[in-house]
């Protein structure tokens, strides 16, 4: 497998196909991220800040309703651009690495087209990282919470032994399911026929595959690095700006801050993407097939 041909045509894709950015950006918004803040708020005061946050609540019942309505909308509806992205994207990217024609219509209608397949494998593999997690992290927590010495001290290392086995685990089905939105998409199979195909062709490919899933997380870390450097020297300028007047350097810095993040995410999303669809079509192409040549990508105006 010639991996960098794969980054090579996923990056002009990327580039020269500037329509699929939108859906490159919902569909990188498949990840997420948390922090913990307890070593920030003073213990002494966590009651109060609570008991004042309750206060609020219960005096505000109409606004706070108002508010997870909106919240749970707001989820919905960035949930839908993300699977119609995610299907639209892997239909594309197929269709041009075929050298047949793709516009923004054709991807549109992809991503509806398999909305639910991909809703359908999203759910099945999201419940299957909660009962993976759950059947590993609950019994040593419980040794932990409710045994005596001895029992927290076997569910504290238990839990450092599973953590890197767990890990892996979940790697491989992440794996598995990236090759399962590629066969319903690509192959128009049904949820529970994509699934097992998935699971095949991992299986019979599991090298390559490990290999793939790490060239890819490299880089992602590497994206993530490299932006984070672009901004921080992006912001000099507005905070010298902002310096002399806030204003000055704080609006146009959030205005054209966001504007970047917006394109370079939707650019990244489309290449990731591509990566995997690339990626799936090398490794399901037949062992005695020729190497086909690789199609010309046409930059849209």
């Amino acid at each position: 497998m010639e991996y960098g041909k794969i980054i090579k045509q996923a990056l002009e894709i990327a580039w020269h196909k500037k329509y699929l950015w939108v859906f490159g950006f919902f569909a990188s918004m498949g990840g997420g991220g948390g922090g913990n803040y307890n070593n920030f708020i003073d213990k002494d005061d966590a009651s109060g800040v609570v008991s004042g946050v309750w206060d609020w609540i219960t005096s505000h019942p109409g606004l706070v309703a108002v508010l997870i309505l909106a919240a749970v909308g707001l989820f919905v509806v960035l949930m839908v651009l993300y699977l119609v992205s995610k299907g639209g994207l892997i239909g594309s990217v197929s269709r041009i690495s075929k050298g047949q024609p793709d516009n923004f219509e054709k991807t549109l209608g992809c991503g509806l087209q398999f909305f639910w397949r991909m809703l359908g494998i999203d759910i099945l593999f999201g419940l299957s990282y909660i009962l993976i997690l759950g059947l590993v992290i609950l019994p040593p927590v419980m040794m932990i919470i409710m045994g005596g010495n001895a029992a927290k001290i076997f569910g504290v290392l238990l839990i450092i032994l599973l953590i890197l086995p767990v890990i892996a685990l979940l790697y491989c089905i992440a794996l598995i399911g990236n090759f399962s939105y590629q066969i319903a998409v690509i192959e128009d199979k049904k949820v529970f026929d994509a699934i097992p195909a998935g699971y095949a062709l991992f299986k019979d490919n599991l090298g390559r595959s490990v290999l793939l899933g790490l060239i890819i997380t490299g880089i992602a870390m590497l994206y993530v690095i490299a932006f984070i450097i672009a901004m921080v020297i992006l912001a000099i300028p507005f905070i010298i700006l902002g310096v002399a007047n806030i204003w000055a350097g704080l609006i146009p810095g959030i205005l054209i801050g966001l504007l970047l993040i917006l394109i370079v995410n939707g650019i990244f999303g489309t290449f990731s993407s591509g990566y995997w669809t690339l990626a799936y079509h090398e490794l399901s192409a037949p062992k005695s097939a020729e190497p086909k040549a690789e199609p010309s990508i046409v930059p849209d105006a």
